[in-house]
């Protein structure tokens, strides 16, 4: 008479298997994570050309309506350059540089910690804002560094 020999089937994975998988985690991590380590970084940048772009306008707006005035009521000494822009309702608020998280302006001196630098260009009827990245450096959206 045979005798039957019970083999039990294991299911599972083999150590092998495994290896297999956490290496090919490991280089996809490896691919992925670099790519999403500037993202905050890079939408702080984004929000600043933004802003910059409806500073500017708004800065426009107000030197179009006030042609008499607009330069002198932004650049009064000891005032603070946002105030007639928003008591005129061309601002809701002082804007702060995400960078910086700093709302303080100053006239043409870049400098770590401040927010904005307006600058007139040698014209003092062209008013135009700038800011400051994290090393004290001019910002002015386009990337070369350089307010124009």
């Amino acid at each position: 008479m045979r005798t039957q020999i019970s083999q039990k089937v294991r299911h599972g994975f083999t150590l092998i298997e495994i290896l297999i998988v956490v290496v090919i985690l490991g280089i996809l991590a490896a691919i992925v994570i670099p790519q999403f380590t500037d993202a905050a970084a890079e939408a702080s940048r984004s929000n600043l050309q933004t802003q910059l772009q409806t500073l500017r306008s708004q800065i426009e707006l107000y030197n179009v309506q006030n042609p008499a005035t607009a330069y002198d009521d932004l650049t009064v000494v000891g005032a603070n350059f946002w105030d007639p822009l928003i008591q005129g309702n061309y601002l809701m608020t002082w804007p702060k540089n995400p960078l910086q998280n700093n709302s303080t302006t100053v006239a043409d001196a870049p400098n770590p910690g401040v927010g904005w630098v307006w600058n007139d260009l040698g014209d003092p009827w062209t008013l135009n804002i700038y800011t400051v990245d994290e090393d004290g450096a001019w910002f002015d959206g386009d990337g070369d560094g350089n307010p124009d």
